[in-house]
């Protein structure tokens, strides 16, 4: 049952990280006050993986709305990673 508990909380946590990206609110996470508030479980090293991952990947799109969109994931990320300058990988 334990086990089960985990799983749950860390679907949870991966959830809320997805669902910054996916509901385009990282300007909204940028935000201290909203950060703590709003986004407390979302790590900002995971959240920076994940935006630096599709920002890889919107660079290699042919058409110019998936490369801006990869661009603009890029920039996201670099500000998330600006954050907490110390704790970067």
């Amino acid at each position: 049952m334990i086990h089960t508990w985990y799983y749950v909380i860390y679907v949870l946590i991966h959830k809320q990280t997805t669902s910054v990206v996916l509901g385009n609110t990282v300007q909204e996470y940028l935000v201290p006050a909203n950060r703590h508030a709003l986004y407390a479980a979302v790590k900002p090293k995971r959240l920076q993986a994940l935006l630096e991952k599709l920002a890889r990947y919107g660079a290699t799109q042919r058409d110019a709305a998936g490369r801006d969109l990869g661009e603009r994931r890029r920039k996201e990320a670099d500000a998330v990673g600006r954050l907490f300058p110390g704790e970067n990988r």
